[in-house]
């Protein structure tokens, strides 16, 4: 069975830098760029005939699935969320360096593991966790599934799919960006990431 993993549109959050996280405030809406991004992903997602969608329950991912598809049918998972800061969403990049240089990876963009310690955040092998049960929970199907979601969720799978224990150095898929993987009954397969 294909699975495609597709990464939400540009948020005001994305362009600022601001951490977001689960949030659904105004600052993590789609930008305008973010909407045309994902519009402009509908010829390359209809053309995947994806036989069942998933979409993580945030506005983001909603509003993307809206641009790229209309309205289409859709089944919700909260396990498809983006991972929880805790204390760090709403801030900016900047502030968590300056704050919390300890927890900052600089390479990368993004807290390391661990930062759950200080932040009351979700850590992330629990996001690593759910995102797994999620894929093994998909129905086994002919045609492709399409799972619109976060980049955390996306690098939590690539993470669990690998058995590696962190994905602290991996980076997040670009914006509206796939990722393919495979499931043979428990077994998965990575054919490409962030196309």
């Amino acid at each position: 069975m294909e699975i495609y993993l597709m990464r939400h549109g540009e948020t005001r959050a994305n362009h600022d830098l601001i951490i977001q996280g689960d949030s659904n405030a105004p600052w993590t809406q789609l930008t305008a760029a973010g909407r045309a991004q994902a519009a402009g992903m509908h010829d390359r997602l209809a053309a995947l005939h994806p036989t069942q969608i998933f979409c993580s329950p945030l506005d983001r991912t909603r509003e993307t699935l809206a641009q790229a598809l209309g309205d289409v049918p859709v089944t919700f998972d909260t396990r498809l969320r983006e991972i929880h800061y805790g204390s760090f969403q709403g801030h900016t990049q900047e502030w968590v360096k300056t704050m919390y240089p300890e927890w900052w990876h600089a390479a990368v963009g993004n807290v390391l593991s661990g930062y759950e310690s200080v932040s009351g955040g979700e850590s992330f092998t629990d996001v690593a966790r759910r995102t797994m049960a999620f894929l093994r929970s998909i129905p086994e199907q002919a045609g492709p599934v399409l799972v619109i979601t976060h980049g955390f969720v996306i690098r939590s799978a690539l993470a669990g799919i690998l058995e590696v224990p962190e994905t602290e150095t991996l980076l997040e898929p670009p914006n509206v960006s796939l990722t393919r993987v495979t499931r043979d009954c428990d077994n998965f397969a990575v054919w490409y990431y962030g196309r």
